[in-house]
């Protein structure tokens, strides 16, 4: 339970960030030669690091509830042969 309010936690804060970055565009990349320029630029602010570290987040709370998951089946189909 705890790592899915984490997870739902960390994706409303990743929802936050994403509005800002949607709002914040054109001003950021107003002053780039391209795409990926701007990106970059994104990447190097303090809500483009947030972003990162909360895609990084949730892709180990993904990988994390994943293997509870596929353990607690194990668990499950071993009791099943046990009776």
């Amino acid at each position: 339970m705890r790592l899915s309010a984490e997870y739902a936690r960390d994706s409303e804060k990743l929802g936050d960030i994403l509005a800002v970055k949607a709002k914040a565009w054109e001003a950021v990349r107003a002053g780039c030669t391209s795409d990926k320029q701007a990106d970059k630029k994104w990447d190097s602010s303090d809500h483009g690091i947030t972003e990162m570290r909360l895609r990084l987040s949730l892709k180990a709370k993904e990988k994390e509830m994943s293997s509870i998951s596929t353990f607690l089946r194990v668990l499950d189909a071993e009791a099943r042969n046990l009776m």
